[in-house]
């Protein structure tokens, strides 16, 4: 958190419930950023193990169908 008295220069009307204020708008902000980015890798993850799955379990129906076949053309007797 960047502290507002170091990067800005203020007018000696502001009072410190005004500098809490803005400092705790800001705070909420980059509190909002990192539960969205959180949530955005949350999905993509939950999309990238999706995508796994359905390779895996693609493979193997593939493989059962394939040796199915094989075992009642007797191909694997």
């Amino acid at each position: 958190m960047k502290n507002i008295l170091e990067s800005e220069t203020l007018n000696a009307d502001v009072s410190v419930s005004q500098i809490r204020s803005v400092q705790r708008k800001r705070e909420g902000r980059e509190k909002a950023a990192r539960q969205r980015k959180r949530r955005r890798l949350r999905k993509l993850i939950g999309q990238v193990l999706a995508a796994a799955l359905f390779s895996i379990v693609s493979v193997m129906m593939i493989a059962c169908v394939v040796t199915g076949a094989m075992y009642l053309s007797g191909g694997l007797r």
